[in-house]
């Protein structure tokens, strides 16, 4: 692939040159330099890790964690978040796994107060000492320990209203008072910042600029090839995001100084390399969706959020890809009780080849993705279009041989 640059202008490459890149980038799905075999490393490829707490099949960070870590089981971060301390939940602009080491960036004790804090200052100041007070008291607690009448009262907050208690939690846990002491299911519990800290991690202060320009060189190492300015624009004027231009699209994209030798010597996926990969709601790869629009034509949204009337496909459908290609979307769910993955409904792109491999391709997928949710049985309900429902379910019976392949 071809590279051209000069002194004055951005670095311009092809429509597949990025496609490649952001394939092939740091912590990406064929990272040149191989796949990580720690979740620390993994997320400070990456960036961050997002975590969401919609969970229909797992968690969005560890369905990130298995696409790029060979073997990968839940247990691995939940051992560097809650063990070994390595990796910490906080949140950048969103909630997320941060590598310890970077602690000094997100502790905000010292700064401002929050909007909430500046809103209703008596009720946050209340709660917010009656919460620090109990886990100092009994060690960490979860938001079900805060269930009093004054805990359980309702406060505008977000996209509608939480009860006290849990702004109190999310506003000590924002501000670094709190962090995360471990999760049962998708409950967090909390406790106090200097009771869990690593004792040889940093925590010098930093100036509110300093923190801004951190979180823009992350948000740039997130992004991989970052679409517009946005939050960057700290990373820009710093020289920490270098201009990329993309021949035949308008937009200017950026990346980080440090990955401009790996972007001239890209190479594409090959043949033996393509994989398929069921793709997390909110991986990196697909976060952005007018990036992924611009660079691959490929119109995806995640539809739990979107009301059932507006949905055109189901609520957790996660997209697929094929080597460089997008080949489908399905709709997964868990039965945990009968211990099945049901793919309720799959659909193939209209552009999706017919080649053989893609139908192995993918049965092999969605068998590894049975078998990350501890070895379940696989259940297909409908294929789109029809008359490629045979030869998907012929190639799954192939490779499923850790339980039976059902149909609903």
């Amino acid at each position: 692939m071809v590279v051209r640059t000069s002194a004055a202008a951005p670095i311009t490459i092809s429509l597949d040159h990025a496609r490649a890149f952001l394939l092939r980038r740091p912590g990406g799905l064929y990272a040149s330099d191989g796949l990580p075999d720690h979740p620390l490393p993994l997320v400070r490829q990456i960036g961050i890790l997002q975590v969401d707490p919609v969970s229909v099949v797992a968690a969005n960070h560890h369905l990130i964690a298995r696409t790029r870590m060979p073997g990968y089981l839940t247990g691995h971060l939940d051992d560097a978040l809650y063990r070994d301390r390595t990796l910490v939940e906080n949140f950048h602009s969103i909630h997320a796994i941060l590598p310890m080491e970077d602690w000094r960036f997100y502790d905000r004790r010292l700064g401002p107060p929050t909007r909430m804090e500046v809103a209703y200052p008596e009720i946050m100041r209340q709660v917010t000492e009656r919460v620090l007070g109990a886990i100092r008291e009994r060690g960490p607690l979860a938001a079900r320990h805060f269930m009093d009448e004054d805990d359980r009262t309702p406060m505008e907050y977000g996209w509608g209203t939480t009860r006290r208690s849990q702004v109190a939690l999310q506003t000590l846990l924002r501000r670094g008072f709190l962090m995360v002491h471990h999760r049962e299911g998708t409950q967090r519990f909390y406790e106090l910042t200097e009771r869990m800290l690593p004792p040889d991690v940093d925590v010098t202060p930093v100036t509110e600029t300093e923190r801004i320009l951190h979180f823009a060189q992350r948000d740039v190492t997130y992004a991989g090839l970052a679409m517009g300015t946005g939050s960057i624009r700290p990373a820009i004027a710093a020289g920490d995001a270098v201009p990329v231009t993309i021949e035949g699209i308008r937009a200017t994209f950026y990346i980080a100084p440090d990955h401009r030798a790996q972007l001239a010597s890209v190479t594409p996926v090959t043949e033996a390399e393509r994989r398929a990969v069921i793709l997390a709601p909110l991986d990196p790869f697909v976060w952005d969706r007018k990036r992924l629009a611009a660079l691959w034509g490929f119109d995806y949204t995640w539809e739990v959020y979107v009301p059932a009337a507006k949905r055109k496909y189901g609520p957790y459908t996660l997209p697929v890809l094929w080597g460089d290609h997008f080949v489908a979307r399905l709709d997964p769910s868990l039965d945990r009780k009968r211990r099945v993955l049901r793919v309720k409904n799959l659909w193939f792109e209209d552009d999706a080849p017919r080649d053989p491999h893609l139908f192995t391709d993918l049965a092999a997928e969605i068998a590894r993705f049975a078998t990350f949710h501890g070895d379940v049985a696989v259940a297909v309900g409908t294929v789109y279009p029809a008359n490629r429902d045979k030869r998907l379910r012929a190639a799954l019976a192939r490779v499923t041989t850790l339980a039976a392949v059902e149909t609903e």
